[in-house]
C-alpha cells in the first residue's frame, strides 16, 4: 500500500538498442556499440512530485543536454539537462484508473549528434483510497472488507475530489453546501426510513463507498448508533434493502464515513435512503425539491412531502473501483 510520503517504486527495464559507429583512431577500425533508443519502466501510482523515475545518463554513457521533445500527458514529466533524471512533475496524471501508460520521447546530444529516446512509464494499480487517506490511515488497513469506518470532514472531500468519476448521491456537492439558518424547530423526532426525491440517484454499475450526513445540534442525544443506509433499484418510494451494516457510533460533528473494501456495484440506477431514530434529523432549504418517508426501519415508503426541503445527507459512488 502507498502513501503520500511514498518515494520508492518497482522498475523494471525493457529496452531496445541501435549501432553507433564511433573511431578508435584507425580508418577501418571503427567499432560499434550498442545504444538504448527506448525503455520501459513499472511504476507505483500516485507518486509523490519530484520522484525520480529514470536517469538517461546512466543508461546512455556520454549523452549530454537531454529535454523533453514529447509527451503523451502534457506536464507528466520534468528533465535534468545534465544528468537526464527524468521525474514526477504532476502526481495527479500518475494514475492508473486514468492513464496505465504515460510516454515521453526525450532528445539528446552524444558525441556531436542529436538522437532520441523513448521512455515508456506503466503504471501499477495501488489501494487510492488508502493513498489519500491521512488521520484514519490505520483504521481503514485494520477494519474489514464491508465495514464502515469514521474519517474526518478533510479526507471526504479529498476522495470527492481526486478519486475518478464520482457522483454525489441523495444530496449534490451544491444541494449540501447550501447555507440554511439552523432551526431548532426543524428537529423531527421519531424513528423513520427517509429518501430524496431531487435527482441525485446512484448510477448504474456503480459502488457506493462513503457517506456524510447533517443534522440538528440542538440534540440531546450525544451518541448516535441507530443510522443505517438503505438502497433501492426499483423506485423513490419501495424496494429498500439495508446496504452495509451501521453506520459506526458518532456524535453531530463527526458524521463521515468510508466503507472498505465495496466490491458489489448497483445493477440498475438506484436511491439512497437512510434509517435514522430520534433526535437526529435537520432539513436544508431545496428550491421544489421532496422527500418520501416511512415510519420505522422500513422497505416501503408511503408518506410524501413536497415542501421545497430535501434532508442533508449525500452518499459518494464511483464506476470505477479504486480500492484493494
Amino acid at each position: 500500500m502507498e502513501t503520500f510520503m511514498k518515494t520508492g517504486f518497482k522498475v523494471y527495464l525493457f529496452f531496445a538498442v541501435t549501432l553507433v559507429a564511433i573511431s578508435c583512431g584507425g580508418e577501418d577500425d571503427s567499432m560499434p556499440v550498442m545504444v538504448e533508443t527506448s525503455g520501459e519502466v513499472l511504476l507505483d501510482e500516485n507518486p509523490a512530485l519530484g520522484v525520480a523515475i529514470d536517469t538517461l545518463s546512466n543508461r546512455i554513457q556520454g549523452a549530454g543536454d537531454f529535454s523533453l521533445a514529447i509527451e503523451s500527458h502534457k506536464d507528466a514529466f520534468a528533465i535534468d539537462a545534465v544528468s537526464g533524471i527524468i521525474s514526477v512533475n504532476n502526481p495527479l496524471i500518475f494514475d492508473f484508473e486514468t492513464n496505465p501508460l504515460i510516454t515521453a520521447v526525450i532528445s539528446y546530444q552524444l558525441n556531436g549528434e542529436n538522437r532520441e529516446f523513448e521512455l515508456r512509464v506503466r503504471l501499477e494499480n495501488k489501494d487510492d483510497i488508502l493513498h489519500f487517506l491521512t488521520t484514519s490511515q490505520g483504521l481503514y488497513e485494520l477494519a474489514a472488507a464491508g465495514e464502515w469506518i469514521k474519517v474526518t470532514e478533510v479526507e471526504y472531500e479529498t476522495l470527492a475530489e481526486n478519486l475518478v468519476e464520482i457522483a454525489a448521491c441523495g444530496t449534490t456537492k451544491e444541494q449540501y453546501d447550501q447555507s440554511f439558518p439552523d432551526l431548532p424547530d426543524e428537529l423531527h423526532q421519531g424513528s423513520f426510513t427517509i429518501a430524496n426525491n431531487n435527482g441525485a440517484t446512484i448510477p448504474e454499475g456503480a459502488y457506493l463507498f462513503a457517506f456524510k450526513y447533517s443534522f440538528n445540534p440542538h440534540v440531546t442525544k450525544i451518541n448516535i448508533d441507530d443510522s443505517q443506509l438503505k438502497i433501492s433499484t426499483d423506485a423513490i418510494d419501495q424496494g429498500y434493502e439495508d446496504f452495509g451494516p451501521p453506520l459506526p457510533l458518532h456524535t453531530f460533528d463527526d458524521a463521515f464515513f468510508l466503507l472498505k473494501g465495496n466490491d458489489n456495484p448497483i445493477a440498475r440506477e438506484g436511491f439512497l435512503g437512510m434509517y435514522k431514530d430520534t433526535y437526529v434529523w435537520t432539513n436544508s432549504q431545496l428550491i421544489t425539491e421532496e422527500y418520501y418517508y416511512g415510519t420505522g426501519n422500513v422497505t416501503e415508503l408511503d408518506g410524501f412531502v413536497r415542501n421545497q426541503k430535501s434532508f442533508k445527507y449525500q452518499g459518494l459512488a464511483t464506476t470505477v473501483k479504486q480500492w484493494d
